[in-house]
């Protein structure tokens, strides 16, 4: 049985509502936010795998999977297509025809869209970003910005045997620590204003429930990340695979992936 949970580039939400709407979140709601949050962050896919380009990119090194010229890369990873354009400037704060070894600050455009899937996830996605990476010659560079993302996203439920649909929305203001040797985040946060709607079906009909949380992820230098919902459930994610566990805030859950 799959979920699915579909989060689309937004400026404004203009959802129908339904009669649960603004309704706090049940853990199970907040199983399936988490899940949806991890696969957003992740390696595969996710926002980890995006830093790591960048760190890439932004030394004129041209990522796995990409062409192009420093600075400005496009390519496919499976079924999803990736767009990065960057304006570098050295330490002295010059501007810099191609990004290079000698980069400290990249202004970067991020485009990603498409699918991926295992045997118990399917995602969908189209996902828009403009960061600023800062201090690249410093060896731990500072990335700030903005996002959206529409993400549908299909899998099993969790402890439970039950098919379960979602559409979420969400847009994030990104404050994180990249280790520009390992190309992994090291510390900081992402804080997404999410829009949630749980339909009865996997095609997306028979609206059931809204829900609107704001669900804060918080790197750490170990490849964990913690999720914390509306400040009341959390969970920790291994970047490496998406994996989610229990966390230890109130009500934390244990999820296997």
């Amino acid at each position: 049985m799959l979920h699915r949970i579909h989060l689309r580039n937004l400026s404004i939400f203009a959802l129908p509502l339904a009669a649960a709407c603004g309704a706090d979140l049940s853990e199970d709601d907040a199983d399936d936010i988490a899940s949806s949050v991890a696969a957003l962050t992740a390696q595969s896919g996710g926002e980890a795998e995006g830093f790591s380009d960048l760190a890439q990119l932004t030394r004129g090194i041209r990522p796995a999977g990409m062409n192009g010229r420093p600075g400005r890369f496009a390519g496919r990873r499976g079924e999803l297509e990736y767009l990065y354009s960057a304006q570098c400037q050295d330490e002295t704060g010059a501007a810099q025809a191609e990004c290079n070894a000698d980069s400290d600050r990249a202004e970067i455009s991020v485009s990603r869209s498409g699918t991926w899937n295992n045997p118990r996830h399917t995602v969908s996605m189209n996902r828009g970003a403009e960061w600023v990476l800062e201090d690249i010659q410093s060896g731990t560079a500072h990335l700030t910005g903005t996002g959206t993302v529409s993400f549908d996203h299909e899998f099993a439920a969790l402890r439970r045997q039950a098919t379960r649909s979602y559409h979420l929305e969400a847009s994030g203001v990104y404050d994180v620590q990249v280790d520009v040797g390992t190309r992994r985040p090291v510390g900081g946060t992402i804080v997404y204003t999410v829009h949630a709607e749980r339909h009865r079906d996997t095609q997306g009909r028979d609206l059931e429930a809204t829900h609107d949380a704001t669900v804060e992820v918080t790197f750490g230098a170990d490849g964990v990340a913690t999720i914390q919902i509306d400040g009341t459930y959390e969970y920790e994610v291994t970047l490496a695979d998406g994996t989610v566990r229990q966390g230890s805030g109130t009500k934390s859950r244990t999820i296997t992936r």
